[in-house]
């Protein structure tokens, strides 16, 4: 993967470089770099320069590639005012001091629990399941934080560019008060793990679509523009009937 999505292929796309940029495949194709890829591949390939495809997706380290893709992520949430009603400048900076030692923690944690995707939740026991949807709670309690408004959508805008493949997006006026407004969910058996009422939000939100048998799509960027419907993408019947049931 590394090799098909990096920094290099990103820039021959878009002609970057290039004296020639009106045959580059960008224009050729009239798939907009911006609109498409901007917010999320540059990410994703700096994700890749990593090189460690034995711990594919979980190969964030610390070294020159996480602060550039803190800056990117940060850049584009200012765009999206995910920072209001407070200075984007002071959030920004509080975050970018604070966000490397909380993205390597969490994906240490998911690595002693051999944990890569949203599927590879259910292969677990009730214990595990219970403990992993906590610290993916937690992390995004963690980061929602830094701002003042009692939501989990900065926290987890935050950790789904980092780790789409684990964190579905949570925005309040797509997610909760239209895509969820009549979901009923039935995860009071692990509601008394949170003590936050982030926490607690976003663990329901995220325990129910994975006994739901739902799988989180890499491919949501999770402005507020885009369709919530993307976010969510059902696994087929086979997997479905594999899935350990826990209700």
């Amino acid at each position: 993967m590394g090799d098909i999505i990096n920094i290099t292929n990103f820039n021959k796309y878009c002609g970057r470089y290039s004296s020639e940029k009106t045959n580059s495949p960008e224009e050729k194709t009239g798939w907009s770099i911006y609109g498409s890829l901007i917010e999320k591949f540059p990410i994703l390939a700096l994700r890749n320069r990593n090189h460690d495809d034995d711990n594919w997706p979980l190969t964030w380290k610390n070294n020159r590639n996480l602060p550039i893709a803190i800056d990117l992520v940060l850049s584009s949430l200012k765009a999206w005012q995910a920072f209001r009603p407070e200075s984007a400048a002071q959030v920004s900076k509080r975050l970018s001091k604070h966000l490397p030692r909380i993205l390597l923690q969490f994906q240490h944690k998911m690595k002693n629990m051999d944990i890569y995707k949203a599927s590879d939740i259910n292969k677990l026991n009730d214990k595990q399941y219970r403990k992993v949807i906590k610290i993916i709670s937690e992390t995004v309690c963690k980061i929602s934080a830094f701002k003042s408004s009692k939501t989990p959508m900065l926290g987890s805008k935050v950790m789904h560019h980092f780790f789409p493949e684990l964190f579905p997006v949570w925005d309040t006026a797509w997610i909760k008060n239209k895509a969820l407004k009549k979901e009923t969910f039935n995860m009071d058996y692990i509601s008394s793990d949170f003590e936050d009422p982030v926490e607690r939000e976003y663990g329901n939100y995220l325990g129910s679509g994975i006994s739901d048998q739902i799988s989180f799509s890499p491919n949501y960027c999770g402005s507020a523009s885009s369709s919530p419907a993307r976010l969510l993408e059902r696994k087929t019947g086979a997997e479905k009937a594999a899935a350990p049931d826990r209700q």
